[in-house]
């Protein structure tokens, strides 16, 4: 077994842990009843962005040796990943009786998270995939950030709005670009 089949599985279980959990809130943040469109919208896109970081990993397949250190930063980005979707959806999705109080009473550790995330990736990108620090994923990826800290400190549900629909632009922007261009 090589490196990177070594490191693949390992971060293939935490983002399968990450999808699992947001598939297990599904229908039940899907309840008419419940819904809350802006929090329904952030769950997809948390239920795509698992995929979008597993297969970027394939870019670094040829790479011959990896660290410890490189390791743990890619853990850690999957572990950030998973802290953020266990956030937006609780380990009984059944028993949150309204997703828009829920929503708004996790937005600050969701978008901190989501934060973390972002710095995490931009400094994996220019780490491991020597991307340069102003290109347009990168800059995507700092205005991002920029509205994550937006949506932390504000509770207006039309910021909001837009932030999720941004996201989701983005998210399936991101993953469009490696279905079709991708490796």
């Amino acid at each position: 077994m090589t490196h990177f089949e070594f490191i693949s599985v390992s971060l293939s279980i935490v983002y399968a842990l990450s999808i699992a959990r947001c598939l297990d809130a599904f229908s039940a943040a899907f309840e008419p009843s419940r819904r809350y469109w802006v929090h329904f919208t952030w769950l997809c896109v948390k239920l795509v962005n698992p995929a979008v970081l597993w297969w970027s990993l394939w870019d670094l397949r040829g790479q011959e040796q990896y660290t410890f250190l490189s390791f743990l930063g890619m853990l850690l980005i999957a572990g950030t990943l998973y802290l953020q979707i266990i956030t937006l959806v609780t380990s009984d999705p059944g028993g949150v009786s309204n997703w828009r109080i829920h929503y708004y009473a996790k937005r600050k550790i969701f978008f901190g998270a989501n934060i973390a995330l972002l710095i995490q990736v931009i400094v994996a990108g220019q780490l491991l995939f020597g991307s340069s620090f102003f290109s347009l994923i990168t800059l995507i990826q700092i205005g991002t950030a920029v509205l994550s800290g937006i949506a932390m400190i504000s509770e207006n549900e039309k910021v909001h709005a837009w932030i999720a629909a941004l996201g989701a632009l983005n998210m399936f922007g991101a993953a469009f670009g490696l279905a079709s261009f991708g490796t």
